[in-house]
């Protein structure tokens, strides 16, 4: 009887241990993206690279706004193209911005040297739409930067969600002037 007891006792101890890890695993956050791993995009993000790399702007704005405008006889316009395709941020505004996001100074001028492809010191609509979608495409150094900057302004698990894209790509369309 004593050995039975004794293995029933083993067994006890064991199925304590188990639950005590299952339960820490539980309790442990998600593991968190190191400046030297790769950030991916999830599926979702990727969808809406997509629509970036086609030239499609995504937000995660409410439409306050309707979508077509009327005149004073009461018939609809749609929007110009122009509207958004005119607006650019400046050098100094942007570096302001990706302050803001947590971008250091030291890395402030490479990105802002990506987005403004054509140096004219201000970054353009159709420019931002270049270099999320391109950041999306490529593995480079300054891809992975702009895609960790995604990541870090979300939750920093190494994936960039579609939320994530979509929050970024806000903060730079709306920073334009």
């Amino acid at each position: 009887m004593s050995l039975i007891n004794g293995i029933s006792n083993n067994i006890r101890v064991f199925e304590k241990l188990a639950s005590k890890q299952d339960s820490d695993k539980a309790n442990t956050p998600p593991p968190q993206a190191t400046e030297s791993s790769k950030v991916t995009l999830s599926e979702d993000a990727k969808a809406l690279a997509n629509f970036t790399n086609k030239g499609i702007a995504v937000s995660m704005k409410e439409f306050d706004t309707p979508l077509t405008k009327t005149n004073a006889a009461g018939s609809s316009a749609q929007f110009s193209n122009s509207i958004v395709t005119d607006k650019k941020i400046s050098k100094d505004d942007f570096a302001a911005l990706l302050s803001s996001l947590g971008v250091k100074e030291t890395d402030q001028q490479d990105i802002i040297s990506a987005f403004d492809t054509n140096s004219d010191n201000t970054i353009s609509h159709g420019e931002i739409l270049k270099s999320l979608s391109q950041a999306a495409q490529n593995n480079s150094p300054l891809s992975q930067s702009i895609l960790n900057l995604m990541d870090k302004n979300g939750n920093n698990d190494g994936q960039v969600s579609a939320q994530e894209y979509a929050n970024i790509s806000t903060r730079l369309y709306d920073a334009e002037s």
